[in-house]
């Protein structure tokens, strides 16, 4: 029931060399799963993938993006190879609750030069942590929070992003709106809005889950919940 909108996803990654691919819509529309189609695919033309995940979390700046990197099997050994960034790197990789004496940031810094550091730190170690063609995958972006969302658009002008967000959670003001909006004014945001599924989609979908056709068990549920794939599954 998604091939337009897999065709869609698959078409302008191709076409793109960095920027973002949005893809927005209720919660348990399909976007995770349409994501998740397009990332197997990509892997198999040699794409390699860091997952991040947003969270609501207000503890801790960046911790997404650090969550998704301290993930990554092997990467913390190849902070040594991002000279000057190997202390800053270190830290952040290590999972320490205090900053080491090294640290290459001073509180003497104005806070946009620490955010560069960290930023161009982050950068350097996606370059030598994966094979060319990475893509960054961003689960509920809308619950990102603000430096996360810098950062993202920071690494959307090396790197293609999918990003996914509840359209129900990210209002016109909402900040992932506001910080991707020069991205989009230089055409390296494109968008794509998952709709609830048609008659004939749904009626795919429950055939392919009793293993025969039910026309009038499909009707119904497309009655009950209008064509929300999460609940026809339910």
């Amino acid at each position: 029931g998604r091939q337009v909108e897999y065709s869609w996803l698959v078409e302008r990654w191709q076409q793109m060399k960095a920027g973002i691919l949005w893809i927005e819509g209720e919660a348990g529309i399909g976007k995770t799963r349409l994501v998740n189609e397009f990332l197997g695919y990509a892997e198999t033309q040699g794409s390699s993938l860091l997952q991040v995940r947003g969270t609501q979390s207000q503890a801790l700046p960046y911790a997404p993006w650090i969550a998704a990197l301290r993930a990554v099997p092997g990467l913390a050994q190849k902070a040594s190879q991002c000279t000057p960034h190997t202390a800053l790197l270190d830290y952040l990789l290590s999972e320490q609750s205090g900053p080491p004496p090294d640290l290459p940031i001073s509180h003497a810094d104005p806070p946009a030069m620490e955010r560069q550091r960290l930023f161009k730190a982050i950068q350097a170690l996606l370059r030598v942590g994966f094979m060319e063609g990475l893509i960054l995958s961003v689960d509920d972006a809308h619950q990102m929070d603000q430096p996360s969302l810098d950062l993202l658009v920071f690494l959307a002008r090396r790197w293609i992003i999918v990003l996914t967000c509840r359209s129900e959670e990210t209002p016109p003001d909402h900040p992932l709106r506001r910080v991707v909006q020069p991205l989009r004014l230089e055409k390296q945001c494109c968008r794509l809005k998952l709709e609830r599924l048609g008659d004939a989609d749904v009626r795919e979908l429950v055939q392919q889950l009793a293993h025969t056709e039910q026309p009038v068990l499909a009707d119904q549920l497309t009655g009950q919940v209008g064509g929300n794939p999460l609940f026809i599954i339910a």
